[in-house]
């Protein structure tokens, strides 16, 4: 019997008629119609709710080695497909976090905080950091919670770096006609 530690999905808590059906055509008399270990069944094991299924075929089969690789194949555990595609979307990262935290996954918790795209190194953040006025307002941010190294980062595109004596604004405005009158005063 499978554990909610290990799963997201519980395939035990829903069976309704329709997997019953498909139960009845696969399983005659105790013994499954295609061998646990042939291809169909590899790869419906891989396929996101089909694993589920393929889980409760192994169980009543009693083929224990076949419903261990189905559990670690299947997408929606922890470390599965889906969860590690999901911990990159943005707001989608915090809900895996959650859900890492309560099913006390700590090894996942950390790769989920590491890759978190709203987090100190994430994507989102690194982009919000190349927009100078929006710059200043994350190197505050990074100041507050003490991240020196990622608040240099941020600084760098900085509203006052770029529009300072040497910045590359005031360079732009340099080159374009007219402009230079303004940015020499």
């Amino acid at each position: 019997m499978q554990s909610h530690d290990e799963f997201f999905f519980d395939p035990d808590d829903d069976e309704d008629e329709l997997e019953e059906e498909f139960f009845s055509a696969c399983i005659t008399q105790d013994s499954m119609v295609a061998p646990s270990d042939g291809f169909f069944c590899r790869m419906a094991e891989r396929l996101p709710f089909l694993n589920n299924v393929m889980q409760i075929l192994h169980i009543r089969a009693g083929d224990e080695e076949s419903l261990q690789r189905a559990r670690k194949r299947n997408p929606f555990r922890a470390s599965g497909r889906l969860a590690r595609g999901a911990e990159h979307v943005p707001f989608l990262n915090n809900v895996m976090q959650g859900l890492h935290r309560v099913t006390g996954k700590s090894e996942e918790l950390r790769r989920a905080r590491r890759k978190n795209p709203l987090g100190a190194n994430g994507y989102v953040t690194k982009l919000g950091e190349h927009i100078p006025g929006l710059a200043d307002t994350i190197c505050c941010i990074h100041k507050f919670r003490g991240l020196d190294a990622e608040a240099e980062r941020a600084r760098a595109f900085s509203l006052h770096r770029m529009v300072g004596r040497q910045g590359a604004i005031t360079h732009l405005a340099q080159l374009l006609p007219g402009t230079n009158l303004i940015a020499a005063l």
